[in-house]
């Protein structure tokens, strides 16, 4: 192996491979409201998504960087908190649940994705990815899309204990797939999860920014990824010109 040269490729999930934008549909919210609606509590959508997405923060400020923000209900009952209903947390877990189950036949891999991750198994790539939340969910989700196939290791937030912030999932990626810090590239497209935590790891990252509008957010970042990209094919563009990546 030639030292520098790109052996092992870290992808994020949702965002990068996955097409999750459906979670926060008009649908998705819909759903919240039907069920809160049945078990007598009334609310309406935009106070809802309003309140769902104040919950949400909250969350993330409680627990940066561990694992339990993506606990079943915790952001669910939060929300429901701040509307002042009383809540059973067993009962919001069990809504919660049925609420997550819905939204993973939500998602969808991006067009670009599938073809480029063949093209990197046949040349040679370790592949890896690393996603925050629970287990039991990106398993399901991987397997209803088809993805496992294309990756040497899944390493998800839940089992290491830490999130993709703190550098510490995708250090536990490169030990699994066999990789040095100067061999491996991160790519992803949350800046602070995905392009910090890669730094912290001591590792190059790839911002794929599928939004022009975010093209921008990139290139000023003060995470400052080593490269920033729209779409996957870039990405080959990147590992064989820019890592000299022979295939």
């Amino acid at each position: 192996m030639v030292k520098g040269v790109v052996q092992g490729v870290i992808f994020d999930s949702g965002g990068t491979i996955i097409d999750t934008s459906a979670w926060n549909s008009d649908d998705a919210y819909k759903k919240y409201v039907d069920i809160l609606a049945s078990f007598g509590y009334k609310t309406d959508l935009p106070k809802w998504k309003e309140t769902f997405n104040i919950a949400q923060k909250n969350v993330e400020i409680r627990f940066l960087g561990s694992p339990m923000r993506h606990q079943t209900g915790v952001v669910f009952l939060e929300a429901a908190k701040i509307l002042g209903f009383r809540m059973d947390p067993a009962i919001a877990t069990h809504i919660d649940y049925q609420i997550q189950n819905f939204l993973i036949d939500l998602a969808k891999t991006y067009d670009d994705v599938e073809t480029h991750l063949a093209e990197m198994r046949k040349a040679g790539l370790k592949t890896a990815l690393v996603s925050n939340g629970r287990m039991i969910r990106t398993s399901k989700m991987v397997d209803l899309l088809n993805l496992r196939q294309y990756f040497d290791s899944i390493v998800v937030s839940e089992e290491v204990g830490y999130e993709k912030y703190t550098g510490i999932p995708f250090k536990r990626a490169m030990a699994r797939i066999g990789t040095l810090p100067d061999e491996t590239i991160v790519v992803g497209n949350n800046l602070i999860e995905d392009i910090a935590g890669a730094r912290k790891a001591g590792l190059r990252s790839v911002h794929i920014a599928r939004k022009k509008s975010l093209h921008k957010d990139c290139e000023s970042s003060q995470f400052k990824p080593d490269y920033c990209i729209s779409k996957m094919s870039e990405l080959q563009g990147v590992l064989e010109d820019k890592m000299k990546i022979k295939t």
